[in-house]
């Protein structure tokens, strides 16, 4: 039986494993939070990103716990101009859905066609060895229980040593999806005093219907406001800021609110329902991280701009290029791994520096207004421009 270890169990380690089991791989997730946690995160799924879903045939399932269709994203700039912008492809909408119940299908999903879900197990080293991977992991100290049910017997190996109790899996195939930080990082860059935090929070009788989307600029960020089937707002925020002089997360966003008059108006009669989650100054690339071998999903493979869903639509890309890549790499592992690198960044890479030069752009209040201004008195352009974000990696561009 070949196996596989995925470090990592959020939406892209889950696709990932989706991917191997596709191809008769087993896969073992190994996730480092003993139970599912709110993160800072967009909830929108693109087109691209339903297109994964459905060659991971999940769509259906995920429409039955109350993913809504989203037709179009209503962009409003500093000036105050708006414009409503279409965002289905080729008669595919995007999605509203809760981050909890993806990730719940997605885990449900691994688990119901063979593979293993570990929750609570934290990553020590991963080590490549001739015949493949080895990971030693260490149970987190509230992991009462194992997700999957498993038992500490079930491991490949239980390592007694000094440093107490340790597990250890081995594998011919390793999948990185530990996020943003990801071990594949370099490490020995330096965080800048000045960058991009990201923040979010989901909130209640907000002055939204189910399936919108809205997208709000102001000088130094931006809002996007996702609503659900049952009401809730998911209110995600990226903004530029320094580390010095620290403020609360509500702070920051009764600025935005501030300097946005439609999100002000959007949140006018809102209460917030959840704690606030925030996170910087994200590690942003412009190209794929090199990694040692892994292969890299999701912001483990690079962290880019959260556009309109584009985080998802990478995250669950996994799943599909790990088996056009088993198919390509004709299951050798290392054939395997160039052949998945070279996908994602015949996919994505344009991507990055366009998303580098955007940054730039908002930034700079005068680049942003001019800019914004610009391009919502021609929402044609603006309608063309859209799509590239939407489109990523797929069996029918990637083939």
């Amino acid at each position: 039986m070949r196996e596989a270890i995925v470090i990592g169990g959020g939406p892209a380690g889950l696709s990932a494993a989706l991917g191997f089991l596709s191809r008769d791989v087993t896969p073992t997730v190994l996730e480092q939070r003993p139970r599912w946690q709110a993160r800072v995160c967009g909830a929108f799924l693109s087109p691209e990103a339903v297109r994964h879903l459905e060659e991971l045939d999940l769509l259906s399932a995920l429409r039955a716990r109350g993913a809504v269709p989203v037709t179009e994203t209503v962009v409003t700039g500093s000036d105050g101009r708006t414009a409503a912008i279409p965002i289905g492809q080729q008669g595919t909408p995007g999605l509203a859905v809760a981050r909890f119940d993806l990730e719940q299908t997605l885990t449900e999903a691994v688990r119901m066609r063979g593979g293993r879900v570990l929750a609570g197990v934290r990553v020590i080293a991963h080590v490549r060895t001739r015949t493949g991977w080895v990971v030693d992991a260490r149970p987190t100290a509230t992991a009462a229980r194992i997700v999957g049910g498993l038992k500490a017997s079930d491991f490949s190996t239980l390592i007694d040593g000094r440093e107490g109790r340790r597990l250890r899996f081995e594998a011919p195939f390793l999948a990185l999806a530990d996020g943003r930080f990801s071990s594949a990082a370099d490490r020995a860059r330096q965080p800048r005093r000045r960058g991009w935090y990201g923040w979010n929070a989901t909130f209640v009788n907000t002055r939204q219907a189910p399936g919108t989307l809205s997208l709000h600029f102001y000088d130094g960020g931006y809002v996007g406001a996702l609503t659900f089937a049952n009401g809730e707002t998911n209110i995600c925020g990226l903004s530029v800021r320094s580390t010095k002089g620290e403020r609360s997360w509500e702070h920051i966003f009764e600025e935005a609110v501030e300097r946005q008059p439609a999100l002000r108006a959007l949140l006018s009669e809102s209460r917030r329902m959840s704690p606030w989650n925030g996170v910087g100054p994200l590690p942003f690339c412009r190209t794929m991280r090199t990694g040692r071998g892994e292969i890299l999903a999701g912001d483990a493979a690079a962290v880019g701009d959260p556009f309109m869903g584009e985080g998802n639509g990478r995250a669950l890309a996994a799943g599909p290029l790990i088996a056009d890549a088993m198919d390509a790499g004709r299951n050798d592992p290392e054939r395997v791994q160039r052949a998945y690198r070279e996908k994602w960044k015949r996919a994505y890479r344009p991507r990055f520096w366009i998303g580098a030069a955007a940054r730039i752009v908002l930034a700079y209040p005068p680049l942003l207004n001019m800019g914004m201004s610009t391009l919502l008195k021609r929402p044609a352009a603006l309608r063309r421009a859209t799509p590239f974000f939407h489109v990523g990696a797929s069996r029918r561009r990637i083939l």
